[in-house]
């Protein structure tokens, strides 16, 4: 069963999320979505996902989707962690807070859980990462950067295309020709946001040996969005000693988006992972 409703924020900005599930649910998951997308792309997932029987939410981050907020800037990286705070507290429901609590982060959604497991740790039964963005920014040269650095301080709301190629998303046509249509996908960031990602990877690396929720990450491993060698090494560093990395060969991006046969062993996987650990 799926409802959709919004939060507001200190701030003003209207939060849109989806509901999934029943309320006398085993455990509570939260998925954080990827740079450009929204919550309303993650159906096929939680179809299965809703088989553990999970109260699933997935919140539009602010510039996406059917939230408020210029589409691809953030005033802070920081921001985003706030509101999905508001976003437990005002909308998960006083009876969830007894129930675990996993996080999902894709993509740019991976750095923003990862922050947020870190402050939420005692909250937070385990992590999960697809593809997370550790690397997106981080390997540009230096003058390029300064640039950023520059543009962030004058112009920090200016947005500029993304570059990212829908095609390097999935294997599977129709997901990308629906990507493509898709009238709340967008393609901006701003300058702010570089400035403020370019920060959080640097933050991410630090946090690494004192994090020790139980960690799935899942990589693609034909994945031409993001690299995914500096997940491998961050993942070397993180401190749990309950932590799984599996490797993909061959999938693009977005590997729960993947061909049938390639996202159902993907979703398995994760499936598997949640199940073991309610």
């Amino acid at each position: 069963m799926e409802t959709s409703a919004s939060i507001t924020c200190a701030d003003g900005t209207r939060i849109h999320f989806r509901k999934f599930g029943l309320r006398n649910s085993r455990a509570c998951l939260l998925i954080i979505h990827g740079l450009g997308e929204h919550s309303g792309r993650y159906h096929h997932l939680v179809e299965e996902l809703e088989k553990l029987k999970l109260q699933i939410w997935i919140p539009d981050l602010r510039g996406h989707g059917r939230s408020t907020g210029i589409r691809g800037h953030v005033p802070r990286f920081m921001t985003y962690l706030q509101d999905l705070e508001e976003f437990i507290a005002m909308a998960l429901p006083p009876e969830s807070r007894k129930s675990p609590l996993f996080v999902l982060g894709h993509s740019m959604g991976g750095l923003v859980a990862a922050h947020l497991a870190c402050r939420l740790k005692a909250r937070i039964r385990g992590l999960a990462l697809s593809s997370p963005m550790f690397n997106m920014v981080s390997d540009l040269p230096l003058a390029l950067r300064l640039l950023f650095g520059l543009m962030s301080a004058l112009r920090p709301s200016r947005t500029i295309s993304n570059t990212l190629d829908p095609w390097c998303l999935s294997h599977d046509s129709q997901q990308v020709e629906a990507y493509i249509a898709d009238p709340l996908v967008h393609d901006r960031i701003s300058f702010r946001w570089l400035s403020e990602c370019l920060k959080a990877n640097a933050v991410a690396c630090e946090l690494a040996p004192s994090f020790k929720i139980p960690l799935l990450l899942q990589l693609a491993g034909d994945d031409k969005i993001v690299n995914p060698h500096p997940s491998r090494r961050l993942f070397q560093k993180v401190a749990s000693t309950d932590k799984t990395m599996l490797i993909y060969p061959g999938y693009y991006h977005e590997i729960f988006n993947e061909t049938p046969d390639r996202r159902r062993i993907a979703v398995q996987d994760l499936s598997a992972w949640i199940a073991n650990r309610i």
